[in-house]
């Protein structure tokens, strides 16, 4: 269980960081459009899940489930999936 809980919090706040460094470098452009398109859930929580439930179903593994990475991938990084 603590393993769980430290790469829980390692995973939500590494991704926290980086939603704060994107929404920063996007507030610095000054695009309204672009702000209001962020979505906290779709940058933290869904990877941060997606993350602690691929390393529970399979531990060590490094490929990822099809059906997420079909739904986040643009079409011409659907290789790298």
């Amino acid at each position: 269980m603590t393993v769980f809980l430290l790469l829980g919090g390692f995973f939500f706040f590494a991704l926290l960081r980086y939603f704060e460094v994107t929404l920063t470098a996007y507030a610095a452009m000054q695009n309204p459009e672009v702000l209001q398109k962020l979505n906290l859930n779709e940058r933290v929580i869904e990877p941060m899940l997606h993350n602690l439930g691929d390393r529970a179903r399979h531990p060590g593994a490094r490929d990822h489930d099809a059906k997420f990475c079909r739904r986040r991938s643009a079409p011409a990084l659907t290789n790298f999936c």
